[in-house]
């Protein structure tokens, strides 16, 4: 399993920082100290200015361990990364030896650590969270499964686990709903199950406890549960809107875990629309969701490992399909790496029942080899913002995301003219999508036109007022252009809103002196 995992990913080991990497390590002097081991505790996981609010102190711990050993290189974060994700791979071994026969738990283990939708996680140097949320979630399992009504030491071991699963990465959230699936599917166990779900009680009680004392830490810090603004498409959306649109989500998931050929860095509207109605690909996704529920309930009995692998994947699932709540995105491979454990592991269970089949190896050794070389091939197009940005407009063409960060990309080149083309794209596809409407207004500015700008920066803040930049640039250009008392209020609304950049006070003192000197 190491040595599939590390030939998979040892392809972007040359990587630099890119995408998300820039804001919250390369640009984040937080995370440049070993003071950042106790700092940490008490900062939100984004950096002030960038937004969003979410708290995975254990990651940005490690990455400050990493930027001081590396003296600001990103190899250490991507050895780290190359282990963490072979240390991975050995537990979904481990699990899947526990469940079904040695030759099926290899190649379900292989499968996984060969499987190109896990690239983006392990190319990336912020792909770390999921990594050590992901280890410490599969990690626990295994302890639960070699003692599943054992001590307290077993019990308070596995709560430790969910804790440090949760303070690297959310994701960590759903271990009680997989214990308890085990315990109704794979442990052997003859007792009814209501005496089965009484003996669970010792470890939920534990697990309770370090769920409620992360979250108490969480808000403690961040003064909110959840962190992230949600996704803004689908902002004030009602719960069938996010239903119909998680179903049309479904079929990505399986494809992407079945046949991950076709890859992104985004997947968005329109390419993934909002949908406020039942479609043909809603409806489909439907079936699919039926599909599993019905093939645990029979398989539960008869063939258990795929029981407890597909129920894994759809509890996995659960926190990322904005039903319960809006995250950041409709759909990330990254949010599948967590799920993907219980698809290798249902995998295990298939290939248990049809082991006799000669031609199994041949396909298994095949469907590898195509992992690996598929895998190993997508690791550079993490290397920089420029090589990932300009690969997710061919990758996603009709994705208004991917337009708008490779905007972004050619503005601060210097490339105004491709920037402005690329931002109204994204405009044009999102139909309105306020950091879009704000980098062509900071276009704009940069040729001098305010008269341009002002507009869209107004757009821009009417839809996400949080957004800092566009609020100092939008009120630097009304001081610019004689609308003073416009930009003291758009200062003023900003500082109420809690933003803290100095260059809206300026602006206010700018604003009212010049105002003074008015005839």
């Amino acid at each position: 399993m190491v040595a599939l995992a590390v030939l998979a990913s040892i392809n972007g080991l040359h990587n630099w920082y890119a995408y998300d990497d820039v804001s919250l390590i390369l640009s984040n002097a937080a995370a440049h100290s070993l003071s950042a081991l106790v700092h940490v505790w008490g900062q939100p996981y984004w950096p002030p200015g960038v937004g969003g609010a979410l708290y995975r102190p254990l990651t940005s711990a490690l990455w400050a361990v990493e930027w001081v050993v590396g003296q600001g290189s990103p190899l250490p974060f991507h050895i780290v990364n190359i282990v963490l994700y072979a240390g991975v791979s050995l537990s979904v071994y481990g699990l899947a030896r526990r469940l079904v026969p040695p030759s099926a738990a290899v190649i379900a283990a292989a499968l996984f650590a060969v499987h190109p939708a896990h690239v983006e996680v392990v190319a990336n140097c912020v792909g770390q969270s999921e990594l050590l949320a992901t280890l410490a979630v599969t990690t626990a399992t295994l302890v639960f499964l070699d003692s599943p009504s054992g001590g307290a030491r077993s019990r308070w071991l596995i709560a430790l686990l969910y804790a440090a699963g949760i303070l690297s990465k959310e994701s960590a959230i759903v271990l009680p709903a997989l214990l308890l699936v085990a315990a109704l599917t794979v442990v052997r166990d003859g007792r009814p199950w209501r005496a089965q779900l009484a003996a669970f009680r010792p470890l939920a009680f534990a697990l309770l406890v370090a769920f409620v004392g992360c979250l108490t830490l969480r808000y403690a810090v961040i003064g909110t549960v959840l962190g992230d603004p949600g996704h803004p498409m689908l902002a004030g959306a009602s719960l069938p809107t996010r239903l119909w649109t998680m179903l049309g989500v479904v079929t990505e998931w399986v494809r992407l875990l079945v046949w991950p050929a076709h890859l992104s860095i985004s997947y968005n509207p329109p390419a993934i629309p909002i949908r406020s109605h039942p479609d043909g690909t809603a409806l489909v996704g439907a079936l699919m969701v039926a599909a599993v529920v019905w093939a645990v309930i029979v398989a539960r009995r008869r063939a258990p490992a795929i029981a407890f692998g597909l129920g894994w994947t759809a509890l996995a699932l659960v926190p990322v399909s904005n039903l319960l709540f809006v995250t950041g995105v409709l759909l990330a491979e990254r949010s599948l790496f967590l799920p993907s454990v219980g698809a290798a592991l249902a995998v295990g269970g298939v290939v248990a029942i049809v082991g006799e089949w000669r031609g199994l190896r041949v396909v298994a050794a095949v469907c590898i080899a195509a992992g690996v070389w598929r895998s190993a091939i997508r690791q550079p197009i993490w290397h920089d913002d420029h090589t990932l940005f300009a690969r997710g407009v061919i990758d996603a063409p009709r994705d208004y995301y991917t337009h708008y960060l490779w905007a972004d990309q050619l503005f601060n080149e210097g490339r105004t003219d491709d920037a402005a083309r690329e931002a109204g794209r994204s405009i044009d596809l999102s139909r309105g999508y306020p950091p879009a409407l704000a980098l062509l207004a900071d276009v704009y500015a940069r040729d001098g036109a305010c008269d341009r700008a002002i507009p869209l920066w107004r757009r821009a803040l009417r839809v996400m007022p949080w957004l800092v930049p566009p609020r100092v640039r939008l009120a630097a250009c009304l001081v610019r252009t004689g609308e003073y008392a416009d930009a003291r209020a758009v200062a003023v609304e900003g500082i109420a809103h809690g933003e803290t950049d100095p260059a809206l006070r300026q602006t206010i003192v700018a604003a009212d002196s010049a105002a003074s000197r008015r005839p």
